[in-house]
């Protein structure tokens, strides 16, 4: 079987079948769900000629920060595989170089779009996210905020996506 290519198949193999069978143009758009939320953006910064727009939707994106490690042993966890076969061991600088937060400065010509839903509007003024790419980055952004009615189930806040 090999080892997975996951970089090639997204942004060469996928987009020239998108292409060829489904007549798609070159406008590229990539969104990831929960936990791929972070590598659709890492993709997009990778790439940033070849999309014009990249969502994180209800995604943990600080991924070397104290909470994005604690998600990433949860979701290997989940699959019964080590944490270190994502990144390499805690002091690996892997961890930093897929960490999109630290990089989203190379998204500067794409339209970037993050989704985390919560049912309490109090929450909703306090995102880390936010504040990070607003102080550090400079990133200007457009406030859409909505409170769920079920809070931590998607059949709240699917119609809304």
């Amino acid at each position: 079987m090999g080892t997975a290519k996951w970089m090639t198949y997204y942004t060469q193999e996928l987009p020239f079948i998108m292409e060829t069978q489904f007549h798609a143009t070159d406008k590229r758009a990539i969104a990831g769900l929960s936990a791929s939320g972070a590598p659709a953006l890492t993709i997009a910064e990778a790439y940033p000629d070849k999309y014009v727009a990249v969502a994180s939707l209800s995604g943990y994106t600080a991924v070397s920060s104290t909470m994005g490690r604690i998600m990433s042993l949860g979701v290997t966890a989940a699959k019964m595989a080590p944490v270190w076969e994502m990144f390499g061991w805690a002091d690996d600088p892997e961890w930093l170089h897929y960490d999109p937060i630290l990089h989203v400065d190379k998204l500067k010509n794409t339209k970037v779009y993050f989704h985390s839903g919560s049912a309490w509007k109090r929450r909703l003024r306090h995102r880390p996210t936010r504040h990070v790419l607003e102080r550090r980055y400079g990133v200007p952004r457009t406030p859409h905020q909505r409170a769920f009615r079920r809070p931590g189930t998607w059949r709240g806040c699917r119609r809304h996506l």
